[in-house]
C-alpha cells in the first residue's frame, strides 16, 4: 500500500473544479531570470522593441501562460480573433503597458525556494518544455508550416498544468514524483489520479477554458486532436522531449523517431539527426 502524505495547508485539494477555481485565481510566478530581464528593460520601455521582450517571454513558459492569460482578460468579449503569437500579443499591448502589466512578478525561487526537490521537478519540466517546442518549431519549419509560431507555443504550454502544479501543490508532485520513481512502467496519468483525483491534462484544458485561451491554442495543447497535422506535430515532439529527458537510449524514442518522420515524409535517421543537431 502507497504511503499516505500529508497536504500542506495551503495546497489545493478536492475535485478538478476546486482545483481550477483555485490556481484560476493564483498568481502565476515566472523564472527568475524572467523577472530580472524585465525589471531590466522597464526603463528602456520607450526605446525597446517588442521583439526583444517576446524573446524573454519565449525562454519562461510560465511567464508565456501569465502573458496569454493577461491578453485574454483585457480582450474579454471582443468578437475579433484571437491573438496566438507572443511577438503579436506584445505589440498589441504595446511596449510600456506590457512592462507594466508585467512588473513585480512572483518568481518560482521565491515559492519553492524551501522546498528544493519541488523546485528541482518544476525546472525539470520547463527544460522539457523549452526542449520540445525547440523540437516543435523545427519539424514545423521543415514542413513549412507558417503557423510554426503557435505551434511552438502550443508545444512549450503542453505540460503547463504540470509546471503549475509542482508550483502550488508540491507535497501531492513529490508523490507522484515518488510513485513513478519506485514504477518506473507506472503511467504518469495513472498516478496523477492516484494522487489528485484527476489527470494533470484535465486541469489543464480546465484552466484553459477558465482562462479563455485562444481555441487553436487549445485544440493544440490536447492530444484528443492529435490525428490534425499541427496537433500531431506539438505531440511528437512533446513525446520526443519527454523520453530524451531520459537519455538518448529511451527505448520509447524509436518509435518517437518512426513517428516523426511520417509526420515529415522523410526517415527515422533522419529525425534523428534532426532533432540531436547531428550531420547525417
Amino acid at each position: 500500500m502507497d504511503q499516505k502524505i500529508d497536504i500542506a495547508p495551503h495546497e489545493p485539494r478536492g475535485s478538478l473544479q476546486d482545483w481550477t477555481d483555485w490556481i484560476a485565481a493564483a498568481d502565476i510566478p515566472v523564472l527568475r531570470p524572467s523577472a530580472r530581464a524585465l525589471a531590466d528593460a522597464a526603463p528602456r520601455a520607450e526605446a525597446i522593441a517588442p521583439r526583444e521582450l517576446a524573446s524573454i517571454v519565449l525562454r519562461d513558459p510560465l511567464l508565456a501562460a501569465r502573458l496569454y492569460v493577461h491578453v485574454a482578460r483585457i480582450r474579454e468579449g471582443r468578437a475579433s480573433a484571437d491573438i496566438t503569437a507572443i511577438e503579436r500579443m506584445v505589440v498589441m499591448l504595446g511596449v510600456p503597458p506590457f512592462l507594466a502589466a508585467m512588473e513585480d512578478i512572483p518568481t518560482v525561487e521565491q515559492l519553492l525556494g524551501h522546498v528544493p526537490l519541488a523546485l528541482r521537478g518544476l525546472l525539470g519540466v520547463v527544460r522539457r518544455a523549452m526542449h520540445g517546442a525547440e523540437i516543435a518549431l523545427g519539424m514545423a519549419t521543415w514542413r513549412n508550416d507558417l503557423g510554426y509560431e503557435e505551434i511552438r507555443e502550443a508545444a512549450m504550454l503542453h505540460e503547463l498544468a504540470e509546471m503549475l502544479a509542482w508550483c502550488f501543490a508540491p507535497t501531492q508532485m513529490q508523490e507522484i514524483a515518488r510513485r513513478q520513481a519506485e514504477q518506473p512502467t507506472l503511467r504518469s496519468a495513472t498516478a496523477q489520479r492516484a494522487v489528485l483525483g484527476f489527470a494533470l491534462i484535465e486541469l489543464q484544458l480546465s484552466l484553459a477554458e477558465r482562462w479563455r485561451l485562444p481555441r487553436l491554442l487549445i485544440s493544440m495543447m490536447d492530444d484528443q486532436h492529435a490525428k490534425q497535422t499541427r496537433e500531431r506535430n506539438v505531440i511528437v515532439a512533446v513525446n520526443i522531449a519527454r523520453h530524451a529527458a531520459h537519455g538518448w537510449d529511451d527505448p520509447a524514442l524509436p518509435d518517437d523517431w518512426k513517428d516523426a518522420a511520417e509526420l515529415l515524409s522523410t526517415t527515422p535517421q533522419q529525425v534523428m539527426h534532426m532533432v540531436r543537431g547531428e550531420t547525417a
